[in-house]
Protein backbone atom coordinates (compact mmCIF):
# COMPACT_ATOMS: atom_id res chain seq x y z
CA UNK A 1 0.00 0.00 0.00
CA UNK A 2 1.09 3.66 -0.54
CA UNK A 3 0.88 6.78 1.63
CA UNK A 4 1.53 10.30 0.54
CA UNK A 5 3.80 12.30 3.08
CA UNK A 6 1.87 12.96 6.00
CA UNK A 7 -0.67 10.83 5.23
CA UNK A 8 -1.27 8.78 7.99
CA UNK A 9 1.00 6.84 10.01
CA UNK A 10 3.54 5.53 7.77
CA UNK A 11 3.37 9.01 5.68
CA UNK A 12 3.78 10.83 9.29
CA UNK A 13 6.88 8.83 10.00
CA UNK A 14 8.30 9.05 6.14
CA UNK A 15 7.54 12.94 6.61
CA UNK A 16 9.25 13.30 9.60
CA UNK A 17 12.25 10.74 9.07
CA UNK A 18 11.78 9.75 12.24
CA UNK A 19 10.41 6.67 14.24
CA UNK A 20 6.92 6.76 15.83
CA UNK A 21 5.77 4.46 18.57
CA UNK A 22 1.79 4.13 18.94
CA UNK A 23 0.53 2.43 21.99
CA UNK A 24 -3.35 2.28 20.85
CA UNK A 25 -4.27 2.73 17.37
CA UNK A 26 -7.90 2.93 18.12
CA UNK A 27 -6.96 6.46 20.36
CA UNK A 28 -4.42 7.66 17.61
CA UNK A 29 -4.99 10.50 15.43
CA UNK A 30 -2.48 9.29 13.18
CA UNK A 31 -3.46 6.12 12.61
CA UNK A 32 -6.35 5.65 9.56
CA UNK A 33 -6.90 1.75 9.03
CA UNK A 34 -8.62 1.25 12.54
CA UNK A 35 -11.27 -1.45 11.60
CA UNK A 36 -8.81 -3.34 9.86
CA UNK A 37 -6.46 -3.33 13.07
CA UNK A 38 -9.58 -4.04 15.19
CA UNK A 39 -10.53 -7.09 13.29
CA UNK A 40 -6.88 -8.54 12.85
CA UNK A 41 -6.43 -7.97 16.90
CA UNK A 42 -3.83 -4.86 16.40
CA UNK A 43 -3.40 -2.93 19.64
CA UNK A 44 -0.13 -1.07 19.11
CA UNK A 45 1.72 0.07 16.29
CA UNK A 46 5.66 0.86 15.56
CA UNK A 47 7.17 2.05 12.86
CA UNK A 48 11.05 3.78 11.48
CA UNK A 49 12.11 5.11 8.09
CA UNK A 50 14.81 3.56 5.76
CA UNK A 51 17.17 6.29 5.44
CA UNK A 52 19.66 6.93 1.90
CA UNK A 53 21.50 10.40 3.46
CA UNK A 54 19.29 12.60 5.05
CA UNK A 55 16.28 11.58 2.42
CA UNK A 56 13.73 8.82 4.01
CA UNK A 57 13.50 6.09 1.28
CA UNK A 58 10.72 3.73 2.68
CA UNK A 59 9.21 2.72 6.15
CA UNK A 60 9.26 -0.47 7.83
CA UNK A 61 6.07 -0.91 10.58
CA UNK A 62 5.63 -3.63 12.80
CA UNK A 63 2.37 -4.67 14.95
CA UNK A 64 1.70 -5.90 18.75
CA UNK A 65 -1.59 -7.31 20.12
CA UNK A 66 -0.39 -5.83 23.64
CA UNK A 67 0.45 -2.40 24.21
CA UNK A 68 3.95 -1.58 25.11
CA UNK A 69 5.53 2.07 27.12
CA UNK A 70 8.11 2.60 23.97
CA UNK A 71 11.55 2.34 24.88
CA UNK A 72 14.00 5.12 24.03
CA UNK A 73 17.02 2.49 23.58
CA UNK A 74 14.51 0.68 20.82
CA UNK A 75 13.69 3.59 19.09
CA UNK A 76 17.27 4.70 18.58
CA UNK A 77 18.18 1.52 17.42
CA UNK A 78 15.95 1.05 14.77
CA UNK A 79 16.76 4.23 13.28
CA UNK A 80 20.56 3.15 13.18
CA UNK A 81 18.78 0.18 11.34
CA UNK A 82 16.92 2.39 9.03
CA UNK A 83 19.57 4.08 8.47
CA UNK A 84 22.10 1.08 7.97
CA UNK A 85 19.16 -0.62 5.71
CA UNK A 86 19.37 2.91 3.90
CA UNK A 87 22.92 2.09 2.60
CA UNK A 88 22.81 -1.67 1.95
CA UNK A 89 20.28 0.00 -0.57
Amino acid sequence: MLFKPREGFIGEVFADSTPMWILDVQQSSVYRRKELAAACGIRAAFAFPVMVGRRALGVLEFYSSSSTIPSEELLSLMANIGNQLGQVL
